[in-house]
């Protein structure tokens, strides 16, 4: 069964306060309950990236996230019993019928993630649910990475055919490499006299190995349009859903010129896409409201109505 992991890094906006990194995974026996079935394809997908750990889910009770389920988790298939509210008791101690199911892991080194899961159901007593695949998206309790780099400018993955080029073949081991960010473009890049970089050359990537044709500067016109010998190639890959990464490949090859390198191996990082802090009144009921700031920096003035003719009675 094909797995389908996307790994994003974001920015903790939080669904309340305690969906921070000190969750709490203990949970109540109420006697009735949904059963959850990790597959075996799953199960080795979470435990390939993020190693044994602890996996919990929780229900939204108010503003406080609260676990219904947990389990610890070694890397095989698990059945994992999600336990329904206990309508005997006035507090809400487990699921509600068709409430939403968020999952989250803690490794053994402290870091939680939050699990997407496939299907994605709702709680339901005394359902089963086979998880095929997952999706996991890791917190940053620092606060320092991007939010969602879906946002930034679209990568440009024009190329100049220049008519001579450097073939970066992209083996099948690294194009399983790159496949668990979804399917996408590969574009690589050079910087020119201006210190820009631009595209020399790109392919669309689905999961298989690819062929990309890296092209050489056209020593024929004044602008440098492709690379030069030596230069660094610089990877990136950008999502179907525009989310965009800095690849490494191994081998880490400069550019040759009718050269040939032959990727094996390939890790990523997120592209960070900072916006400007642009301060201002940001309250539109304001006289000095100001449409195009994004930090309210405490100078908002409020309008009284009135007459402002001097000359009136």
């Amino acid at each position: 069964m094909k797995k389908n992991i996307i790994i994003i890094f974001l920015l903790i906006f939080c669904m309340s306060s305690s969906a921070q990194c000190d969750l709490d995974f203990s949970y109540s026996n109420t006697g009735t309950n949904m059963s959850v079935f990790f597959t075996p394809d799953a199960a080795q997908s979470i435990f390939t990236d993020l190693g044994p750990g602890q996996i919990g889910a929780f229900y939204q009770d108010g503003d406080i996230l609260s676990c219904g389920a947990s389990v610890a988790f070694t890397g095989y298939q698990i059945l994992l019993p999600l336990m329904a509210d206990d309508s005997t008791t006035p507090e809400k101690d487990g699921f509600s019928a068709n409430d939403q199911i968020i999952w989250y892991y803690e490794s053994e080194a402290g870091n939680i993630f939050t699990i997407e899961l496939n299907p994605n159901n709702v709680f339901v007593v005394n359902a089963v649910s086979y998880i095929s695949s997952v999706s996991i998206i890791e917190f940053d309790c620092d606060g320092d990475s991007p939010e969602n780099n879906s946002d930034c400018p679209s990568l440009i993955f024009d190329a100049v055919n220049t008519g001579s080029n450097m073939t970066l073949f992209l083996v099948p081991s690294g194009a399983s490499d790159l496949s668990v960010l979804g399917n996408g473009t590969i574009g690589v890049y050079y910087t020119d006299s201006n210190g820009h970089e631009l595209c020399g050359g790109s392919a669309e990537f689905s999961g298989a190995q690819v062929q990309i044709s890296a092209y050489a500067n056209d020593a024929t016109t004044s602008d440098k349009d492709g690379f030069f010998a030596g230069d660094d190639i610089i990877w990136k890959f950008q999502d179907n859903n525009g989310h965009q990464y800095n690849l490494s490949p191994n081998p880490q090859d400069v550019y040759i010129t009718n050269g040939i390198s032959f990727i094996s191996a390939i890790t990523y990082n997120s592209i960070t896409c900072l916006t400007e802090e642009i301060l201002g009144c940001v309250n539109p009921s304001s006289i000095n409201y100001n449409s195009a700031a994004n930090t309210d920096d405490g100078s908002c003035i409020d309008i009284i109505e009135g007459c402002v003719n001097e000359t009136a009675f």
